[in-house]
């Protein structure tokens, strides 16, 4: 029988009540949850490691299948706020594998970690096993929970008959713990190999190794870091047993609600034949768990279900002349495998399989082709290319963000099209299956919390509001086929006492500030919610996806992650302190600056400075990374700058600040709206040329475009060292203002360049500073000394002819 569930589309979250609490903290922080897995239909007591738990109330589970029924702080009074301890029941039919989770106090949501489930019961590691001498003995089907140290092996020993499957596979760097890269290896009584493996298609960084006994006895298996490397941190957990694990299925996918034969390949004991019935809606990953004599595989294999027909290969179908026809309508998809050919060599390009398939498409269709092998967990490195009726190759695409190949497709003309699938380096085999998907383009919204400003860090990755307050966000707009316009952002969902409020989604950004506000009696409390956004007309698929970085590498491609398709989001205790931007009255000009006002509404026991960051720089405009409001005092000034080319608008900026509060406290300021608008006034330096200690009139040609009131001051900026100008007044009537420069015998002798005018005239009560007339040039020159003979040092230069030498004989 096949075991088979749907994608991680469901929620659960149980809200239970601590068994005490201590003092408040503030922004939680999660290391990792222990024991790392569970069986199925067991109840286990999970061990929540971290910082700031003394609060706990809640953990949010993102599927159903684990059930949490208790949540309380460790009796160790060592550990407190430092370890909570959680019941969670596993139901019987959860899904295998992994499982997200987060948790909840009153003032924070930490970041993500997982659990896992398995089929068999958990074994202990022991020590000593670490030489081959002394493996641990274990009986089969069974979970090994252990840790490999550095340049650690572990050993363990089983018994089986000869011709039964004994496989062993393990989860380590998909623990999401340590960059660990585990190795397996089989080896007999007499320490001969069977089998070894690093890496998998299947398992990627994980591995996986399975023989079939060739005799009765002791089998020994061996793990270790690929690189006998290892800490403590270099969890794992080892399944082994007599299961069936097939490497891949064919086909890798199927149409919604179909009756779907397939193969389970790369079994150790040959293919596995079986039928499934597919769900009657698509499903991006459909997980297929292979059940074999009543023994299942401890991780799935990995097929897509589509709401369109789905073609099988006809060999042979290596040529166009024998390519594999649909001749219905768009949207199709075609399966294959790049197996091996009889005959050639392996270097002969004609020995290896080039799948061929026809389509027919009318012009002016624009079409995406996708092909999915590494994605499904096949070894395949597909190369995808298409032709035309004639042979002619009319687009091809190797790799795309990954192995795997994606072309968009201008259909020029009606007709028939062939797509031609190969692998990268000419490889073949029964296990290089693939899937080529043509799909209509399909306009689609997808929304994220972009990285705060650490790389791969989960910080500000979730949303918590302190009761009577704000917290504001980016949030990522990734538009697929939308075209630049309005978008409305809403979440449906959102904890009781939250509102949401998105502004600049008509700008033409890709990430915009998002504001969440609880009312001050809100119910401390949490959900994970869906968040969307839709343009003002047509249908577009919209959703949440978050990517979190679990182990990384350095600034480099991270080794581990994850998608989910929830925000977390939670109302918190009352944070000590509010903010707020003082809107100005008066716009921001293109080239110009401005100093926003922000005030912090403070608790009398709360003193310590916070820390202030602009959250969202519209285009064009540019500010300091962060201010700081000191310790006891209430406001700081935040300077910000438009450039000349940024656009005339209004735009809504928001301020983001955190304070120390037994750990970082964060808020938000409500929207403030900021105009930019066109200078009032342009100039025009005139350059000039002065003596060191000297004096000179430098010029400015006003154009006034828009008149203000009274009297507007300006000052020349950019002047050399020991040379100043007094400040002038101008009208908007003024057409001119000069500038008489007074220098110093230690002016520095040179070109000065990048002269300008800083204008600023009040309107309202409040200053508009411009920068204008850029470009201006002050050439200082070192004064002429006269010589002896009447004339200058410059003038002898001049009149003096170089010395002449006769070449040597």
């Amino acid at each position: 029988m096949l075991k088979h569930f749907s994608s991680r589309v469901a929620i659960c979250a149980l809200t239970l009540l601590i068994v005490s609490l201590t003092a408040r903290a503030a922004s939680p922080q999660l290391t990792r949850i222990l024991p790392r897995g569970g069986q199925r239909g067991t109840e286990v007591v999970l061990t929540f490691e971290g910082q700031r738990l003394a609060d706990a109330q809640e953990v949010f589970v993102y599927e159903p299948g684990v059930t949490v029924t208790k949540v309380e702080q460790s009796a160790d009074k060592k550990v407190e706020g430092k370890q909570v301890k959680v019941t969670v029941q596993i139901a019987a039919d959860a899904r295998l594998g992994e499982y997200q989770m987060r948790l909840r106090t009153a003032t924070g949501i930490s970041e993500l970690k997982t659990f896992w489930v398995g089929l068999f019961p958990t074994v202990q590691e022991k020590e000593p096993n670490s030489d081959f001498k002394t493996p641990q003995p274990i009986p089969l089907n069974v979970t090994v929970a252990g840790v490999v140290d550095n340049e650690d092996q572990d050993f363990f020993v089983v018994e089986a008959k000869k011709g039964q499957r004994l496989t062993a596979e393990i989860e380590g760097m998909r623990l999401g713990e340590a960059p660990f890269d585990p190795y397996l290896a089989i080896l007999d009584e007499n320490r001969f190999e069977l089998t070894s493996n690093d890496d998998s298609a299947l398992l990627r960084q994980d591995s996986v190794v399975s023989i079939l006994a060739p005799k009765d006895g002791k089998y020994i298996i061996q793990l270790r870091d690929s690189a006998f490397g290892g800490s403590g941190a270099s969890f794992y957990r080892l399944h082994v047993g007599t299961f069936p694990r097939p490497r891949v299925v064919y086909p890798l996918g199927g149409q919604v609600g179909q009756t779907v034969a397939i193969q389970y390949l790369g079994d150790v004991a040959g293919t596995i034949n079986q039928t499934i019935k597919l769900p009657d809606h698509p499903v991006d990953n459909f997980e297929l768990f292979c059940e074999q004599d009543g023994q299942m595989s401890p991780s799935p294999n990995h097929f897509r279900v589509s709401d369109f027909p789905s073609v099988n290969e006809i060999e042979p179908n290596d040529s166009p002349k024998t390519a594999t026809a649909y001749s219905g309508a768009l949207p199709v998809a075609f399966n294959g495998i790049i197996a091996k050919t009889t005959g050639g060599s392996a270097e002969d390009e004609k020995s290896q399989d080039n799948d061929y398939f026809k389509f027919a498409a009318k012009k002016g269709q624009v079409l995406e082709v996708n092909v999915y092998a590494r994605r499904l967990r096949s070894p395949l490195d597909p190369v995808l290319s298409i032709y035309d009726s004639t042979g002619k190759q009319v687009a091809t695409n190797d790799d795309n963000g990954g192995p795997d190949s994606y072309l968009r497709f201008n259909v020029p003309t009606d007709g028939d099209y062939m797509v031609r699938v190969r692998d990268h380096l000419r490889a073949a085999g029964d296990q290089y299956a693939y899937r080529v998907e043509i799909t209509p383009l399909k306009p689609s919204l997808t929304l994220s919390i972009p990285q705060y400003t650490q790389q791969y860090s989960q910080e500000r990755q979730t949303v918590t509001v302190p009761r009577g307050n704000r917290y504001a966000t980016l949030v990522r707009v990734v538009r697929q086929d939308v075209p630049a316009g309005a978008l409305t952002m809403t979440s449906a969902d959102l904890p009781d006492g939250i509102k949401l409020d998105a502004e600049n989604l008509d700008a033409a950004v890709d990430a915009v500030p998002v504001i969440f506000e609880a009312a001050a009696d809100a119910k401390v409390a949490g959900k994970l919610v869906n968040l969307e956004a839709k343009p003002a007309s047509g249908d577009v698929t919209s959703g949440f996806k978050q990517v979190v970085e679990l182990v990384t590498n350095g600034n480099q491609q991270p080794f581990y992650t994850i998608a989910v398709n929830k925000m977390a989001v939670a109302v918190a205790d009352e944070a000590p302190f509010k903010l707020s931007i003082v809107e100005p009255k008066v716009p921001l000009v293109q080239g110009g600056q401005m100093n926003l006002k922000i005030i912090a509404e403070r608790n009398k026991e709360f003193t310590g400075p916070i820390s202030v960051k602009l959250l969202f720089k519209p285009p064009g405009i540019e500010a300091a990374a962060s201010v700081d409001i000191p310790a006891n005092q209430n406001e700081v000034l935040y300077p910000i700058n438009a450039s000349d080319g940024a656009g005339a608008r209004k735009w809504k900026l928001v301020v983001v600040g955190s304070g120390d509060n037994n750990g970082l406290t964060w808020v938000s300021s409500p929207f403030a709206t900021v105009e930019v608008a066109a200078p009032f006034l342009s100039a025009k330096l005139t350059n000039a040329t002065v003596e060191q200690g000297q004096n000179v009139t430098m010029s400015a040609d006003l154009d006034v475009k828009t008149k203000w009131e009274g009297k507007a001051k300006v000052e020349l900026v950019g002047l050399p060292g020991n040379s100043t100008a007094a400040e002038k007044e101008i009208s908007a009537d003024d057409k001119k203002v000069d500038f008489a420069v007074t220098t110093g015998k230690s002016t520095p002798a040179t070109q000065h360049k990048g002269l300008f005018l800083r204008v600023t005239m009040m309107q309202s009560g409040e200053p508009i500073v411009h920068n204008v007339g850029r470009g201006g040039l002050l050439r200082v020159d070192a004064p002429l000394v006269a010589k002896a003979d009447g004339k200058t040092k410059a003038e002898s230069k001049a009149t003096t002819k170089p010395a002449t030498t006769k070449p040597a004989k």
